[in-house]
């Protein structure tokens, strides 16, 4: 008998099985206005992912929130040239 974790919806049709590749949740970081890292050790567990919530609301044109990008265990930020930037949390983790 197979052993490991399955999940069916309420059709009955399987949504999660042992080869699913699941995301967990690390942390969250606020960008400000300039570029800028952290280390996450944690980033060795999988695949890095990230979303952005740009802070306060409308976005004003020609604003742009930070660019992020991962090398190793650290998650850093940049903003592009010429670009008014703004602050915002970024949230990560790994799949």
């Amino acid at each position: 008998m197979p052993a490991g974790l399955q999940v069916w919806d309420p059709a009955g049709n399987l949504v999660v099985d042992i080869t699913t590749r699941l995301s967990r949740f690390l942390g969250s970081v606020n960008s400000g206005t300039s570029a800028g890292s952290i280390s996450v050790p944690d980033l060795v567990q999988g695949t890095p992912f990230y979303f952005v919530i740009i802070s306060g609301g409308a976005v004003p044109v020609g604003s742009f929130g930070p660019e992020v990008t991962f090398s190793g265990t650290t998650m850093s930020w940049t903003f592009a040239p010429g670009r008014t930037p703004l602050a915002a949390t970024i949230f990560y983790g790994v799949f």
